[in-house]
């Protein structure tokens, strides 16, 4: 509540701008390029290079010339339009829904981790870009975390036709042997 009502005053305390270092302005001027192509966007990748003129409009509206939106939602909404961003939405709402789910099975206490994880991608995402980029550890833990959860949702299928499944509805540890024949 007293960030809305004074948001300059509170921000000071931690020696930071309002503006959260520049990024406001930011985010207002990369609203304009959005909307500019709101579908399909501009291309993966094709937004913050050299010979964009949107780019360099951006560039002239903030001299500190960012390298990207820092906001890893708008910098996808920017490649890849609306239709990217509500895939991208929902790749990690999908997973964090997994992730809660197995979180409640006994026998999967790495869910926590992958949860917890993708909970701080999301968060992170709303003020750095890493998520999206290939070659970035974000991104590379985000299709770990939901590669994961999707392994895991058919192996537990996989063991319920089996009838690995014990009565609590827990599967059942299979032999080593047959784990590691098992995909």
């Amino acid at each position: 509540f007293a960030l809305c009502l004074f948001p300059g005053e509170i921000f000071g305390l931690f020696g930071k701008s309002a503006d959260l270092t520049g990024r406001v302005p930011l985010w207002i001027s990369v609203f304009d390029s959005i909307w500019r192509r709101p579908l399909l966007g501009y291309g993966y990748g094709a937004f913050w290079v050299d010979d964009n003129p949107e780019m360099l409009r951006i560039w002239s509206l903030n001299p500190w010339q960012p390298p990207n939106a820092h906001n890893g939602f708008l910098d996808v909404t920017l490649d890849l339009g609306f239709v990217g961003l509500a895939l991208a939405s929902l790749i990690i709402l999908t997973g964090v829904k997994r992730a809660l789910a197995w979180c409640k099975q006994p026998e999967a206490p790495w869910a926590t981790y992958v949860c917890t994880l993708l909970i701080v991608l999301i968060v992170t995402a709303l003020t750095e870009t890493a998520f999206h980029r290939g070659g970035e550890l974000l991104c590379l833990l985000l299709s770990f975390c939901y590669f994961t959860l999707i392994r895991a949702q058919r192996h537990h299928a996989t063991a319920e036709v089996d009838g690995d499944v014990a009565s609590d509805g827990t599967a059942r540890r299979r032999p080593v042997a047959r784990q590691l024949l098992r995909f």
